[in-house]
């Protein structure tokens, strides 16, 4: 009996190995993949979207407290310039070390950053619970953000 048990076990343990072990619970990997907004209530960030899919991302947001002013029907070059400078966008690719997201920029609204590919690689840290994520740089700060549609 105790034989047969063993190689009933060993057989098992052969075929998660084999297989891989099933769970209910997504990888960071898979929870990160989709859309996600901005809803952070620290004035730094008004609107943001954040697109993660297997390997590639696209971030736009709008930086700084101050209420983006629409267009007048003829804007002014300080009009077009005070647009430009507070909205951020770039897309490229990404990995996922842990927590840690390390993106590259090939496409960016910012011409100095995009022009560095394949050397523009930048790093945050993100963490996710269910429909929310926190994604925090280098120096500290952080965003909250939550999954669209939520």
């Amino acid at each position: 009996m105790r034989t047969r048990l063993g190689g009933l076990a060993f057989v098992a343990v052969a075929a998660a190995l084999t297989l891989g072990w099933k769970t209910d619970a997504p990888t960071l990997q898979e929870s990160i993949q989709g859309g996600w907004i901005f809803t952070s209530e620290d004035n730094s960030h008004q609107r943001g979207l954040i697109i993660l899919a297997e390997s590639n991302y696209s971030i736009m947001y709008v930086s700084g407290g101050e209420e983006r002013v629409p267009f007048s029907e003829d804007p002014s070059d300080e009009e077009r310039l005070a647009a430009w400078s507070s909205f951020v966008a770039n897309s490229g690719r990404y990995t996922l070390e842990g927590n840690q997201i390390t993106y590259e920029a090939y496409m960016a609204k910012n011409p100095s950053y995009m022009a560095d590919w394949p050397d523009n690689d930048r790093t945050a840290t993100v963490e996710v619970e269910g429909d929310r994520m926190t994604w925090t740089a280098p120096n500290g700060s952080s965003v909250s953000l939550r999954r669209v549609g939520n």
